[in-house]
């Protein structure tokens, strides 16, 4: 199985925010979404006031080439506001 972490935020850069000034890993916050029925906002306290918002998703074995071809066909602009990550 492949497990997903869709990261995104009502601000600009939500994804560089999380990155760099939440408390919370993407480890964490997929599991947030498991408990929460996959979907997940942050709280004040994890993220110094800025909402990020997260969504787990789970698929069969999704081959590492195509998401590697995914990732170089998404504007690099674009995945500082929203962008997945995969979850080991």
């Amino acid at each position: 199985m492949t497990k997903i972490l869709l990261i995104s935020g009502e601000s600009d850069y939500a994804v560089c925010v999380f990155e760099q000034e939440c408390t919370l890993t993407k480890e964490q916050a997929y599991q947030k979404c498991v408990e929460n029925g996959g979907h997940y906002s942050t709280t004040d306290e994890e993220c110094d006031s800025d909402v990020i918002e997260f969504k787990s998703f789970v698929f069969p074995d999704v081959p590492v080439e195509f998401m590697k071809f995914i990732k170089g066909e998404q504007d690099y602009d674009d995945s500082k506001h929203r962008d997945w990550v995969v979850i080991d």
